[in-house]
């Protein structure tokens, strides 16, 4: 052909006839070859080449001409990218087809490109596309003068815009192929990048799309939603470490590498990008659209990282590529940094997980990323279970890595996939089967850091093999076995106090409970047993105002800064869709937003607030409109109501500073705009006043109002008054019950949907009367249907339906001396079906608020159940005039918890026998009547015998070391230790209540404490006397209550811990067991003194005053501490008389300039240590420096760059014994700090230092603290001062952590001998635990030496590993972790561990392993055998000595 020629060869003209007659035929043509000038190839690959060029004509395009008519002219000289395709040399057809199909199945993507033209002089096609002037992806990131950096936002949206691309390939049945960052190009878009996924259909192999997984996200074969291996997407899979020096050690089954290879016969090459193949088209498959989504994962690694994927490994003159393929196979993936946010990760690790069908659909990650991006748009923080994200990560581009190397990297190239020949093969594999493969967690400590580098997969030294096999019992790193979850631990799900809710009945036929909570919690409860169905746990910034339910969707209804509308699938609790609608400054907030699902399509209108109407598609969540009401302030919409054609919205509008109108505005529901604005002539008082009911039909809902002396309503839709009536009428004749009233009637709304039946209630002089009306639809008239009477006290109301559609009425009210009296009204018969009192303690939780009633629950013999909430914040149930369950939902607000030893069973038997007696008692019993009583103890002890047997053999079969004879809970006597000390009294404070758990019973709650009393506040818990002869354990309470005179006054409550109640004083001169203080406490110390006569420790409150109140007298003086923003002061306290006010001197003060206080530890006053030194390898001493008056403070600087500080103060003489500043650190995640012993860990996030090379991520670091530096040294004086001048020698080291964290804690032991275990409740409600072995101080960065291995000692690398192992709570997640604390058992290896928060969750740790009992794995059947069969044949040798005896007597 000629370059003239102006039609396309032959073998090209069926390709553009097809395109012309497909439906939607592409703006795509033949491009003659003399049309385009100055060809300019500025890059070359193997496969392609590209140029830039200008094309003569340019594209043509419709205008319109001077007379209205379209007409298509060309756009002219335009420069355009020409794409020379040598991949297609002998394959035209078949990319020719490829080509077709992108153009004609996925418009939206191929938009760019032109045209083809063929080189007269090759032959080769050409393909013209649109010039990128702002280059790729590529150079965006690595160009030597990048224009910018790059915030998480921007890299969301990158990502979004390839998941975005890839959801339309995928529903046209394509695959893309080629994923990397040259093919992602950069469009400008006004002053925002525009960012497009090239080369579809021009490159890369295609595949195929399975539609249905399109279509559903990632589902296995039963339906269900599979996730990669866990929650939290962690998966067992080896990252990168990259560093110049370090290789790596890989010590997996070689079988697997086995199955790799054998799978790469199925093809001998294919063509790519090797970091972004996918490892099952490294095996040998087809590209799928699984293979999309794992490339998406390595570029969401690349962005977050700003690094290629495995770059030092890919420059690495070592690196052969058949190991690289094993490695990928394998589970080797690029290296996350550890500043990246949890919730990218655990997509980015879904992502690129194996095998390929666990990988999620692009549909979902593209959902899931959107979402994010509006999030981060709107308030700044990623909603994703990652709270409070740093989300300005702004991490310069690494000028170290080489622009022309990495351009060179994204070149397609030919990789061979099956280059290994099985002898081969046999080399590389050759050693792996004899080595432990556990040892693989420990290649991240290994001295000399010979990491597994790609292909390198035996690289250690004997030496240090060796000293980790004697480290192997060090077990920092402990595994829990599937049998073994739920043995030791337990776990305890709370939403919190309900706000909204109500039952509902899913397609299914399943009644669930739908609730929404002040935690932040949309939830469904199961109504049989209380157990939560699925929940979903909002950020803790939110509240949730709206919570509505229609068939299978659940739509919430929040507000943060804007408002945030999600729709739920109420099966499973999945979020459907989500959507942001912006808070108007001048609206008020209604109590609760009005949620109404059209009848007549399939959309949502929402009254978020006084102003504010949005429409939703129920399907998808796209806004339809948003009307905000010209932003009137003195206008608040209070409810809307759906007639079927239009939206009613009714409208209270101030007219005075008394007086409300009423006004009705009809909305159009296409397009929101007002269509009507009725102005109805009212004066209504207060917003109690106005009721609308109905809305079935246009004209069928009313507003009704009282406005003395009547009770008017107005038809929705009319300016008239349809009806009235005299409430004078209403008390005196109708309604009986209201000729007691006392005050003005109410409205109560029992939400029965579209009828028009309401209830009117008013106060009487000793409680409410109620009664029930209706407005009848036709005639507009009021109807009585039925008179509730006059009942005491308050009273609660529901409504529910029953299978025929008749409406019960329920009333709970409450009578103290009776319990809770419910009476159920029938409406239809007028008729009382249910009046029952129910049992009901208003001392342990307060009065009933709140209920909702179901009269159709679907089981057999059910007649009706109740939800109801109290005033403590409890959960209860009943069915049937029965308590069927509860739930302590005011545990969510604990503030404090303590535990509490148990007395020993023996010790109880004791107190009611002989030590049970008085002083003037005990001369006049007689030996015989002692005898007496001890033989009926122990005749009431033989009740307990077959309990007590069956935990003896529960314990010997499951080896559950805390098993204990079933008794009825909460019954003192029954509340006795067990043998190794596991079973405890947890008991929490919350601001109004104190609950007690069972630790040995899975949390089972032995006693409740409702303290109600108006403004009280509960603050602090102390155990002032613990468990011992005679004496019960006693706690002390603390808390603040305001006076009716606006005073601040300290309460305290002594409780007798076993049972609850007030601890009584047995001597006249103590304090009673409820005291009220008239004192501002600011804070309270429990001192290590004991009292004599009750043996209860002493407590010192200190008031704003500065002031001291000590309850019993001491000899010592003591010294406390007071926290200012930026300062610190020490007081004296001496000199003191029983309930006297002492002024507390201060002794020193010391204030940090332009410093706040972050944190603040202290040394726990009862701690336990074992020894005085720790003994190193030559068997020197570095003896601890352990100074109970020093106290670990961190600051920040309130100058730009920030620092953290840490400050070590003596608080005796208020010296400075450490100081240590960490620069660039960020205050916007929290500085957790903690002191035990001689350490100090304190964990933060640090911004880097760019200057150093300093990466940003979370950091943890240890202080050592010895009284010398040097070995076998100690201070001059034998005992230990605060007034000595000696000053500790502090070894510090710095990790980088995983994990972001909400709570830190370390456990205790007994005697302090065990090796400590720090424990972190990290933010993705996971606790994860490292041994004091791993976070020393000592560990050394040299090689280690002899000593250093005698000394167990462990190379020191800067990453903590991210491994799954070392989590506490295994899979569990224990959501809203806000405090972890510990207590020791009366073994010395174990722990006993408390987190709580949202959630409850104890375990027993043992960080040392149980090497006081006897191991899981020992035979007892074994040792019983042995003993049974050494009992057997002594009784059978026996008889046959004692005849040798006689004979030999005899002979």
């Amino acid at each position: 052909m000629t370059p003239s020629s102006t039609l396309p060869p032959t073998n090209l003209i069926r390709f553009f006839k097809f395109l012309s007659s497909s439906p939607t035929p592409p703006s795509f043509e033949w491009i003659p070859y003399n049309r385009l000038k100055s060809i300019s190839y500025f890059a070359s690959g193997e496969f392609s080449s590209v140029a830039r060029s200008i094309w003569l004509d340019g594209r043509k395009i419709v205008r319109i001409d001077k007379d209205g008519n379209e007409c298509v002219v060309r756009e002219g000289e335009t420069e355009v990218c020409v794409k020379r395709l040598d991949g297609w040399r002998g394959v035209m057809e078949k990319g020719l087809n490829k080509l077709c199909k992108g153009l004609t199945a996925c418009p939206n993507q191929t938009s760019y490109y032109y045209g083809l033209s063929i080189d007269p002089i090759t032959n080769d096609i050409l393909l013209v596309m649109k010039y990128f002037p702002r280059g790729d992806l590529c150079s965006f990131l690595y160009s030597p003068n990048p224009e910018t950096n790059l915030s998480w936002l921007n890299r969301l949206k990158i990502i979004r815009s390839v998941a975005s691309a890839l959801v339309d390939i995928h529903k046209a049945g394509m695959v893309h192929g080629n994923i990397h960052p040259k093919n992602i190009l950069r469009d400008n878009n006004g002053n925002e990048d525009n960012w497009i996924l090239g080369d579809l259909g021009a490159g890369g192999v295609e595949g195929c799309v399975d539609q249905e997984t399109w279509a559903r996200g990632t589902e296995n074969a039963a339906g269900e939603v599979e996730t990669c291996d866990n929650a939290s997407g962690d998966l067992s899979f080896k990252q990168e470490i990259e560093s110049s020096e370090d290789d790596s050690l890989s010590l997996d089954d070689s079988d697997h590498y086995a199955s790799c290879l054998s799978l790469y016969a199925t093809r001998d090459e294919m063509i790519g990008v090797l970091p972004y193949t996918s490892p099952d088209i490294l095996r040998g498959n087809h590209p799928s659209s699984h293979s999309d989504i794992y490339s998406l994962g390595i570029l969401m690694s690349e962005l977050v990282s700003l690094f290629p994927p495995y770059y030092s490994s890919l420059l690495s003159p070592t690196l052969t590529p058949d190991n690289f393929l094993l490695d990928i196979c394998d589970g080797y993936r690029p290296r996350i940094p550890p500043y990246t946010p949890g919730c990218f990760i655990n997509l980015m690790k879904k992502c690129w997980c194996d095998p390929a069908s666990y990988r999620p659909g692009a549909r979902e990650v593209f959902e899931i990323l959107d979402r994010w991006c509006r999030e981060v748009e709107g308030n700044g923080a990623v909603g994703c279970g990652e709270r409070n994200v740093l989300l300005e990560v702004e991490r310069g581009v690494n000028g170290s890595v080489e622009y022309d190397k990495i351009r060179k990297m994204y070149e397609s190239k030919k990789i061979k996939l099956t280059e290994l020949s099985e002898n081969e093969w046999e080399d590389k594999t050759e050693g792996l089967e004899s080595l432990d493969k556990n040892l693989g967690l420990l290649n991240y400590f290994n001295s000399n850091k010979t990491y597994k580098s790609p292909g390198q997969h035996v690289a250690h030294s004997n030496d240090y093999f060796l000293a980790w096999l004697g480290l192997v019992n060090v077990n920092f790193v402990d595994a829990l076995y599937e049998s073994q979850t739920g043995v030791n631990d337990w776990h305890h799900q709370y939403i919190g106090t309900p706000t909204i809710s109500f039952f509902h009945k899913l397609s299914n036929s399943k009644l669930v409970a739908l609730v929404a909570t002040e935690k932040s919690v949309v939830a469904a409860l199961n109504p049989t047993n209380g157990n939560i169905t699925w929940r979903q746990i909002l950020d803790e910034r939110e509240e949730i105002i709206g919570l509505k339910a229609d068939k299978d969707n659940v739509l919430s209804v929040s507000i943060a800064v804007d408002y945030i509308i999600r729709l739920w699938d109420g099966l499973s609790g999945k979020l459907l869709w989500e959507n942001i609608i912006k808070k108007t400054d001048e609206a008020t907030r209604l109590k609760k937003a009005d949620v109404v699902f059209l009848r007549n399509e399939p959309s949502i209108a929402i009254l978020l607030d006084s102003l504010t109407m949005v429409k939703f598609d129920l399907n998808d969540g796209k806004k339809a409109w948003v009307n905000n009401n010209d932003h009137n302030k003195q206008t608040k919409f209070v409810r809307i109501v759906d007639n079927g054609l239009m939206l009613n919205a009714v409208a209270l509008v101030r007219q005075s500073s008394r007086y409300l109108s009423i006004r009705v505005v009809t909305y159009g529901l296409v397009t929101g705009d007002a269509i009507k604005t009725l102005d109805i002539k009212s004066r209504v008082e207060d917003e109690k006043h106005v009721i609308v009911v109905g809305g079935a039909e246009d004209f069928k809902a009313f507003v009704i109002w009282t406005e003395k002396p009547n009770m008017r309503a107005n038809r929705l839709g009319r300016d008239d008054i349809s009806t009235e009536a005299s409430l004078v009428g209403l008390y005196n004749s109708v309604i009986p019950s209201f000729a007691a009233a006392d005050g003005p009637l109410e409205f109560i709304d029992l939400d029965v949907g579209t009828r028009t039946e309401f209830l009117v209630e008013v106060p009487t002089k000793y409680g409410t009367a109620a009664a029930i009306l209706k407005i009848d639809t036709e005639g507009g008239r009021f109807l009585a249907l039925h008179d509730m009477n006059e009942r005491e006290g308050k009273s609660v109301y529901s409504a529910a339906f029953d299978s025929d559609g008749k409406i019960h009425i329920s009333r709970v009210f409450n009578e103290a001396a009776k319990g809770v009296n419910l009476e159920i009204v029938q409406i239809f018969s007028h008729q009382t079906i249910v009046n029952r009192v129910i049992k009901h303690s208003v001392a342990n939780y307060g009065y009933i608020t709140s209920s909702i009633l179901c009269m159709y629950c679907n089981e057999p013999g059910t007649k009706y159940r109740m939800i109801l909430l109290s005033a403590d914040g409890s959960i209860h149930s009943w069915k049937d005039s029965s308590i069927a369950w509860k739930r302590e939902e005011p545990l969510t607000h604990a503030v404090g918890v303590e535990f509490v030893d148990l007395p020993e069973k023996k010790l109880w038997s004791q107190e009611v026998d002989e030590l049970d007696e008085d002083a003037d008692k005990i001369e006049t019993i007689t030996p015989f009547n002692r005898y007496i009583r001890r033989v009926s103890t122990h005749l009431n002890q033989l009740r307990d015998l077959l309990d007590n047997l069956i935990a003896h053999i529960t314990r010997l079969i499951t080896n559950d070391k805390s098993a204990i004879a079933t008794k009825k809970s909460g019954d003192s006597a029954s509340l006795h230790r067990d043998i190794y000390g596991f079973r405890k009294i947890l008991v929490f404070v919350t601001p109004k209540k104190i609950i007690a758990l069972d630790s040995a019973r899975k949390g089972e709650i032995v006693w409740t404490r409702y303290l109600n009393y108006a403004s009280l506040e509960l603050q602090k818990i102390f155990v002032v006397r613990a468990a011992m002869i005679k004496y019960p354990p006693v706690i002390i309470v603390v808390g603040k209550q305001v006076t009716s005179g606006g005073e601040i006054e300290t309460r305290l409550f002594r409780l007798n811990a076993l049972t609850g109640g007030d601890f009584e004083p047995e001597y006249r001169n103590d304090f009673p067991a409820d005291i009220s203080l008239p004192l501002n406490s600011i804070k309270t110390i429990k001192l290590p003194i004991e009292e004599p006569n009750e043996r209860t420790h002493i407590l010192a409150l200190i008031d704003a005053k500065r002031q001291a109140t000590v309850f019993r007298t001491f000899a010592k003086s003591f010294y406390f501490t007071l926290e200012r923003e930026n300062g610190l002061s020490g007081y004296k306290v001496s000199d003191n008389e029983f309930g006297k006010t002492i002024t507390a001197n201060e002794i020193w003060s010391i204030t940090f300039p332009s410093e706040t206080i972050a944190s603040v530890g202290q040394r726990p006053l009862h701690e336990k240590v074992s020894s005085l030194g720790r003994v190193l390898g030559d068997r020197s001493v570095l003896y601890k420096y352990l100074n109970p008056h020093l106290v670990a403070i961190a600051t920040f600087s309130s100058t730009d760059p920030k620092s953290l500080s840490i400050y070590l103060i003596d608080i005796v003489k208020g010296s400075i014994l450490y100081h240590a500043v960490h620069a660039n650190v960020s205050p916007i995640h929290r500085v957790f700090l903690i002191q035990v012993e001689n350490y100090i860990l304190y964990h933060f996030w640090s911004n880097g230092d760019p200057v150093k090379g300093d990466g940003k991520g979370f950091q943890v670091v240890v202080c050592d603290l010895y009284e010398s530096e040097h070995k076998n040294e100690r201070f001059e004086s034998a005992n230990f001062s605060s007034f000595s001048h000696e000053r500790p020698y502090v070894d510090t080291k710095a990790f980088m952590f995983p994990h972001g964290i909400n709570a830190i804690g370390v456990t205790t032991t007994k005697n302090g001998i065990t090796t400590r275990e720090f424990l972190f409740a990290t933010k993705t409600d996971q606790v994860y635990g490292i041994a004091k072995r791993v976070l020393d101080a000592r560990r050394p960065t040299r090689t280690l030496t002899a000593e250093d291995k005698e000394e167990m000692l462990i190379p020191y690398d800067p990453a903590i590993p991210d491994n799954r192992k070392s989590m506490l709570s295994y899979y569990l997640t224990v959501a809203g972790i806000r405090h972890i604390t510990t207590s020791p058992a009366l073994l010395e290896s174990t722990s006993l561990v408390l987190a709580y928060g949202l959630d409850i969750w104890f375990t027993r740790e043992a960080p040392s392993k149980t090497f006081d009992v006897l191991s899981e794995d020992f035979s007892k059947e074994t040792l019983v055998t042995t003993i049974v069969a050494l009992l057997i044949g002594i009784a059978v040798t026996r008889p046959i000595v004692n005849r040798r005896k006689i004979n030999a007597r005899w002979y």
